[in-house]
């Protein structure tokens, strides 16, 4: 699951295991990227965040807890709950809106660092002697070339 929200990163290589920053433009993100590695060698890619999933309560597991912890109330057959897969999915979608809810008020969610999707990656090659490239454009002094498909 994704934010689908598409923001620039650039990052070492032709697969980053990591990326930096986040930028609004290709061109903004290209720039500084070539500032940071001024011998080419780096990819840069738009991207979304990936969010997470809070459909992560199965139904079964908390009816189980629920009748292993009430066990003195029941009969020698325990409690007998057999709900429908239909009320199972109720449950589970209202116990994970509960847990949104509670880790978005208290900011415990947590802070994601991997993309959802990827689009629009490009590979800046090492170029040797770089002396060109100080005092020229780099995008017209490398070639690019699709660094991978997004995911």
């Amino acid at each position: 699951m994704s934010d689908n929200v598409y923001q620039w990163y650039y990052g070492p290589g032709e697969e980053p295991e990591y990326c930096h920053c986040v930028f609004g433009t290709r061109e903004e993100t290209v720039t500084q990227a070539w500032s940071e590695y001024p011998e080419g060698g780096f990819c840069v890619i738009e991207a979304d965040k990936q969010v997470p999933s809070f459909d992560c309560i199965p139904a079964d597991w908390v009816i189980e807890r629920y009748e292993e912890c009430n066990e003195e109330c029941w009969g020698e057959d325990g409690a007998e709950i057999s709900p429908t897969r239909e009320q199972e999915k109720e449950l589970e979608a209202s116990l994970g809106a509960v847990l949104e809810a509670w880790m978005n008020k208290y900011d415990l969610a947590g802070r994601v660092w991997s993309f959802g999707h990827t689009r629009n990656k490009e590979y800046f090659g090492p170029v040797e002697g770089n002396v060109a490239l100080k005092s020229a454009d780099p995008a017209s002094s490398v070639s690019s070339a699709d660094c991978g498909g997004g995911k």
